[in-house]
């Protein structure tokens, strides 16, 4: 298995009922969504997706707690979920910890789906050891967060990572943010921050810690500011 997949597809999901290799694991028992595995090359079956298919355009809707749902799957590559939803969940802790070929990850937003309810995140508030040990990961997609209190270790070890956005956090922590000045992260190139955050980051951290960072730094509002407060704008008494 190299991939694993959330989707609502009709024709896999008749392929998988014709093969009768799938497990109904919908709530109620009732095959609204089944799960089995596909090859691209029915002749090549070192390439496999594990899916969890939805009937009919079912959204399927994760429990509050998913800690290490996708922990330690050693050798896949991609998880898309496209038709599992987080409206419900709280706490994502380690839910990606160990996996180390994981490479990308995708959670559905409202501009890579179709369907009419809209998938949130406003209830993740524990998205600690999430990618901890995940060496292959390069797009983790934690944008999607927004209400985030707990993060330690979040990317602890992910040695490949270049790139974080977490510029619609709220949420700073002196621990979460070690491993962009540590050795096991010196491939980051960019966080992208909030100028809320910035102004946090000075006033906590100690001025060498500072500097090992400001320049991979990247502030999302800040252009956004000085377009609010142009340099010849002069305020009304």
């Amino acid at each position: 298995l190299t991939k694993v997949s959330a989707i609502s597809n009709t024709e896999v999901y008749n392929q998988l009922i014709a093969s009768g290799n799938y497990a109904d694991v919908s709530r109620d028992q009732n095959m609204d969504v089944i799960a089995g595995v596909i090859y691209e090359n029915p002749d090549d079956t070192s390439v496999a997706t594990y899916v969890l298919v939805a009937k009919d355009n079912t959204i399927i809707m994760a429990p509050e707690d998913v800690t290490e749902l996708f922990a330690n799957l050693l050798h896949i590559k991609e998880i898309v979920f496209e038709t599992l939803y987080f409206n419900n969940t709280s706490n994502m802790s380690g839910m990606f910890q160990g996996s180390t070929n994981l490479e990308k990850v995708t959670f559905p937003t409202e501009s890579n789906t179709t369907t009419t309810i809209k998938p949130t995140y406003d209830k993740v508030t524990n998205v600690e050891n999430m990618y901890n040990g995940c060496t292959s990961v390069t797009q983790p997609s934690v944008e999607v967060f927004t209400k985030v209190e707990e993060a330690e270790n979040i990317f602890t070890g992910c040695e490949n990572l270049k790139e974080v956005d977490v510029s619609k956090w709220d949420y700073f922590d002196i621990t979460w943010l070690e491993w962009l000045y540590n050795n096991q992260n010196s491939n980051v190139e960019k966080i992208i921050i909030s100028q809320k955050i910035e102004n946090q980051l000075k006033e906590d951290l100690t001025a060498d810690d500072y500097d090992k960072i400001k320049d991979k730094i990247e502030v999302s509002d800040k252009e956004s500011d000085e377009e609010a407060m142009p340099d010849d704008y002069i305020p009304v008494l």
